[in-house]
């Protein structure tokens, strides 16, 4: 018994492949792309790394901005501190005022004072 021929590729001009096409490039697949992709970012990283770094002065402005930021912040801090000791102290006040015990202190008083 004899083995079949291998199956032969089609040449450029047969059938399968219309004639004047190029053979497709690597290029032109999806992962071909990709690697065009990732060379072009790192040729992009790698001119923006080899551009002289900018000068300090250039932030100066940056840091004093955000020193006084920091400074309004620290004093909005201090205000609504301030403002929640002031609030916690009326509101023991008011509990002092409404136990049992003062409120009918109070009453008591004050029914004496209008003479009821």
């Amino acid at each position: 018994m004899t083995t079949p021929p291998p199956p032969q590729r089609a040449q450029a001009g047969t059938a399968s492949e219309p004639v004047g096409r190029r053979p497709r490039s690597r290029f032109l697949t999806p992962a071909g792309s990709a690697l065009r992709h990732a060379q072009s970012s790192l040729a992009a990283a790698r001119a923006r790394l080899a551009q002289p770094p900018r000068p300090a002065a250039d932030l100066r402005p940056l840091v004093e901005r955000m020193d006084a930021l920091e400074a309004m912040i620290e004093g909005l801090q201090d205000a609504v501190d301030r403002e929640s000791r002031r609030h916690d102290a009326r509101l023991e006040e008011l509990t002092r005022r409404l136990e049992p015990a003062e409120l009918a202190r109070v009453l008591s008083e004050d029914a004496r004072r209008r003479g009821l």
